[in-house]
């Protein structure tokens, strides 16, 4: 009998006699009528989904594992801000530390838009007047970056990585 209910022997059934059976879910089970007794066995296509399951489980466990280990060291990367005013950043030069990504929010308390610019951090954005933009840099190795206002290339500033 195939559907979605449940199938018991009917009383004065046959013994060893077997009823198939397919749930609403797709899984094939078989009853076995012996007197008194129901045994049932499993499809090989639910024994598929219950080993893909033990496979499965153990693997979203391990990712959530990382996923919480992960979360406090991308919490902790720095931010510096940096504020353009009168065609000058300030601070004119900006100390990081090296080795560690750091976000870079750039304020513009201008009247007229600025574009951060760095060739040497290979990033550029725009931000307009009275707003704000975050940029990512690093890890970087220490040195000197130099940045500056591409509508204005006579503002610049430095990162200072130590």
């Amino acid at each position: 009998m195939t559907g979605g209910g449940t199938v018991l022997p009917r009383p004065g059934a046959i013994a060893g006699a077997a009823i198939l059976h397919s749930t609403a879910a797709g899984i094939s089970v078989a009853y076995f009528v012996v007197p008194n007794l129901i045994c049932e066995r499993l499809s090989i296509a639910s024994l598929g989904r219950m080993r893909l399951a033990l496979i499965t489980a153990p693997l979203v466990a391990l990712a959530a594992v990382v996923v919480a280990l992960a979360a406090p060291a991308f919490a902790q990367e720095p931010t510096v801000t940096i504020t353009i005013k009168d065609h000058q950043f300030v601070p004119g030069e900006v100390p990081i530390p090296a080795g560690v990504r750091v976000e870079l929010t750039i304020r513009n308390e201008q009247a007229t838009p600025v574009e951060f610019e760095s060739a040497s951090l290979h990033r550029e954005k725009v931000v307009p007047p009275g707003g704000s933009a975050s940029v990512f840099v690093g890890p970087l190795q220490p040195g000197r970056y130099e940045f500056f206002d591409d509508f204005h290339p006579a503002s610049r500033g430095f990162l200072v990585v130590r």
